[in-house]
């Protein structure tokens, strides 16, 4: 009742927030399917075992971030400048989306491969691209760079959490199959 529109006028902006309660319903319809429920009972259990491999992929992910500004942070500042930033860029890299630019950039140089990066007689304020004030070539620490890191963070880390998750389920299917007996 408190969630209807009309209560808006009574209860003020909390409405929205009542509203919101409805969905609590929904909980209900993932315990009458018992496949739903099945793949929801995995996830909780592997919550404890996910939080780990978290904990272990943002260690990872500093310590490559870490070295990416020490190595990159002068030649390729657009995206190894900053820890935090480089922590970002490091997940594009994991998810594989749009990483060979950077790989490029710090192979070749930005001067060489420049579309992010212009020389300083192309560069203007309004410019949104940055100035390529040092360009440096590092092609060996470069692949050595990213491809270690795609090997340690997308099929290592990532099968992790595909395999916690498959245990777990699996684990939850036969506690299932007990239960029912």
């Amino acid at each position: 009742v408190l969630s209807l529109p009309f209560m808006k006028a009574i209860i003020g902006g909390n409405a929205q927030v009542l509203r919101l309660v409805r969905l609590a319903r929904m909980g209900k319809l993932v315990e009458k399917i018992p496949p739903l429920a099945r793949i929801a009972r995995g996830i909780a259990k592997g919550m404890a075992s996910i939080g780990y491999i978290l904990l272990l992929m943002f260690i990872v992910f500093y310590l490559y971030a870490i070295a990416g500004y020490y190595s990159f942070g002068v030649s390729d500042p657009f995206h190894f400048g900053e820890i935090m930033h480089n922590m970002l860029i490091l997940y594009r890299v994991a998810t594989l989306a749009n990483w060979s630019d950077m790989l490029y950039i710090n192979t070749f140089g930005c001067d060489v491969y420049a579309n992010i990066y212009v020389q300083p007689e192309e560069f203007t304020p309004r410019n949104e691209y940055k100035w390529c004030e040092f360009p440096e070539k590092k092609p060996l620490v470069a692949g050595i760079y990213f491809f270690t890191f795609i090997i340690a963070s997308s099929f290592v880390l990532m099968s992790l959490f595909v395999g916690t998750i498959t245990t777990n389920m699996n684990s939850a299917m036969e506690e299932m199959k007990q239960k029912d007996k």
